[in-house]
């Protein structure tokens, strides 16, 4: 109304800044025909969420704005988080992606959601990142060396196509990888020693070869059932008993891809489809895992007999639960040259494991030979056998989730 105090106006900068921060880009800008305190006031705000929903007519309305929202010069901007889905913005390799990204994080940025473009060299820089999440997006050469970033915690990469060799951090704690593929020349390596939460689900391609991680707490990995890690020569899904990824004799040969990376993990999830050979590989050369107490494996562990199983209860110290899902009757693939037990001379496993949960959809004869078998270590009574028609998908490793990840910082 004519002559009405303007109470808006007379809010403070850094919350009228935080309010701007959840209104649209272009309603944002409009914000400057109200009043003279009003006419540069979006471009300090402190949340910048950009989508295919806000309604830009063209693309070069969205580069006007961020050109004018992220202008060069000495002094970064105050955005503190950003959203950008440029899902049919902007072209997947459009050069100005890479300009607006990096003169983000040039500023105080703390967290990066980036969807639908195209990264690569140089790595990313930034004094302040905590949070990057990165989605339907094509990673290439060293993008990914995170050693700028000293503040960033958590890597979260979902239907990406990742082309590059390494992966790399010495401060992210918490690494999400889903649904992309791996498709390097080589087998990528992922070097991250702080990490303490690790989920690997889903993933095709090269599987990579993991780094020491000792301060480890909970990691699932669950190759996806394309991944290269498969046998060659073998038909629908079996081993031919031959090849090179039968036999361990690869680029990685003497030693362990993933396995050695997860010895330190307290909870651990091994998954796998049928055909996929890494983890019976992986048990030629089976580390000893000296902090794990909660075990989740499915049905390639007692694939044949129980030698896989049985190799990896010695090698599992202070074990207290472990998990078999058993889903319907496949053939899986377990290679274990080289420690092979004649199973009538068993070795010690841990005296700790008091608790063992079989779920199945019925009992057959499978299950009743897997249930004699655990007896030999563990009385009956410890033994749950859980009937379901419907077995998980998703495993138990949500009750692990991280707190960060699943309550989250970003916002909707």
């Amino acid at each position: 109304m004519p002559g009405s105090e303007d109470r808006l106006s007379a809010l403070p900068d850094g919350v009228l800044q935080h309010v701007l921060g959840f209104v649209p880009p272009n309603d944002a800008v409009r914000t400057s025909v109200l009043a003279g305190r009003w006419r540069h006031a979006w471009r300090s705000i402190r949340r910048l969420r950009i989508s295919p929903k806000d309604g830009w007519d063209r693309p070069q309305h969205l580069k006007d704005f961020l050109h004018a929202l992220l202008p060069p010069g000495d002094h970064g901007p105050i955005l503190e988080e950003a959203k950008l889905d440029f899902d049919g913005l902007v072209e997947e390799d459009d050069a100005h992606v890479q300009v607006w990204i990096r003169r983000i994080l040039s500023g105080q940025a703390q967290v990066l959601n980036v969807s639908f473009i195209r990264l690569g060299n140089p790595p990313l820089v930034s004094r302040h990142l905590r949070k990057l999440e990165l989605t339907d997006t094509a990673l290439e050469a060293n993008i990914l060396d995170l050693a700028s970033c000293p503040a960033l915690e958590d890597l979260i990469m979902a239907s990406c196509i990742l082309s590059l060799c390494k992966i790399s951090s010495q401060s992210v704690k918490r690494l999400s990888i889903s649904g992309c593929d791996f498709l390097c020349d080589c087998r990528p390596r992922i070097a991250i020693p702080s990490l303490v939460w690790l989920l690997l689900d889903s993933f095709g391609g090269n599987v990579p070869l993991l780094g020491s991680m000792p301060s480890l707490k909970t990691a699932l990995v669950r190759p996806a059932a394309y991944s290269s890690d498969c046998c060659k020569g073998g038909e629908l899904g079996q081993c031919c008993g031959s090849c090179a990824e039968c036999t361990g004799d690869d680029d990685h040969s003497g030693r362990c891809v993933l396995l050695g990376g997860l010895s330190a993990a307290v909870n651990l999830e091994l998954v796998a489809h049928a055909g996929m050979l890494i983890f019976g590989r992986d048990l030629r050369w089976c580390p000893t895992f000296s902090n794990l107490k909660t075990l989740f494996l499915n049905d390639w562990c007692v694939a044949i007999d129980f030698r896989a199983l049985l190799c990896i209860l010695e090698h599992s110290l202070v074990l207290e639960k472990l998990t078999l899902q058993l889903c319907k009757r496949q053939e899986f693939i377990t290679v274990l040259a080289g420690n092979c037990y004649p199973l009538e001379k068993l070795p010690a496993i841990s005296e700790h494991l008091n608790a063992v949960e079989i779920r199945c959809r019925d009992i057959d004869g499978r299950v009743c030979r897997i249930l004699k078998f655990l007896s030999r270590f563990v009385s009956v009574t410890q033994i749950n056998i859980k009937l379901t028609a419907q077995l998980s998908t998703c495993f138990s490793f949500e009750t692990w989730l991280s707190p960060s990840l699943a309550n989250g910082d970003d916002y909707s």
